[in-house]
């Protein structure tokens, strides 16, 4: 899988996974906000599916969220956060419990 197929403004988009940072959920069962460099976009999905979906760029880091290991510039171990390469967007957290495995897959990227 390539792409993703989000919604912006009843707009249906085609959306490569490489522009992907990460997945959240919402107060709303089952909506899902894509978030790129540029904009949120929505899906109607499982975090559980997309998991397994999109295993072999994603993580989930958190219960909330669903995150493209490429796109990742810094963990803060202090904080638990997670910034995002030449991105505005803000840092999202990661659980404590998925420290270790997510730090093991980010650095496996970096080689």
């Amino acid at each position: 899988m390539e792409y993703l197929f989000v919604k912006k403004s009843k707009v249906e988009v085609k959306l490569p996974l490489d522009e992907i940072l990460y997945i959240t959920t919402s107060s709303v069962p089952h909506l899902l906000h894509v978030v790129t460099r540029d904009d949120v976009y929505q899906t109607y999905n499982q975090l559980q599916v997309l998991e397994k979906l999109l295993a072999m760029k994603f993580h989930r880091c958190h219960r909330k969220y669903l995150v493209n290991i490429d796109s990742i510039e810094r963990l803060n171990k202090m904080s638990r956060t997670i910034s995002f390469f030449e991105s505005e967007v803000e840092d999202i957290g990661y659980s404590r419990r998925k420290q270790k495995e997510l730090e093991t897959l980010w650095k496996s990227v970096l080689r």
